[in-house]
């Protein structure tokens, strides 16, 4: 399985959604293998709450996260943590330190990556740093 977030993306100014210009080959690529989700909803118009969300099956008024910096209450079961005791590996490699190990995101997870690089100017610089201090690590 295979997770990637991505914040602030507008779905509209996607090739593959029907946008003219050619913005995302890459996720047009990965849409075209993959299941693309035309009609969702977001539990929240900030990203920390939308990822806990995401993370546990739960809403804000549940994981109680509800604007940056908050921290994931331990108690809560993160995807990670029920995939780990069926035998899955697990990793993150993370670009936003709202989401990093020190607020609970990270939680069930084997290894974590953290890449806060403001300065990269694009994705796949950040992607690329995250894939090599993950290969770095010895973690597979």
């Amino acid at each position: 399985m295979l997770l990637i977030t991505i914040d602030t993306l507008r779905a509209d100014h996607l090739s593959f959604a029907g946008y003219a210009r050619q913005t995302s080959p890459n996720l047009d690529r990965l849409a075209s293998r993959g299941v693309v989700f035309e009609r969702a909803i977001a539990q929240a118009t900030r990203t920390s709450p939308n990822m806990a969300s995401l993370l546990t099956g739960t809403s804000p008024l549940t994981h109680r996260i509800l604007m940056a910096r908050s921290i994931l209450d331990a108690d809560l079961l993160t995807w990670a943590e029920i995939l780990q005791p069926e035998g899955y590996a697990t990793a993150g490699i993370l670009a936003n330190p709202n989401m990093g190990s020190n607020f609970g995101f990270t939680q069930g997870l084997d290894h974590v990556t953290e890449v806060f690089d403001w300065d990269a100017d694009d994705a796949s610089v950040v992607v690329a740093r995250g894939l090599d201090r993950f290969r770095q690590s010895g973690a597979r």
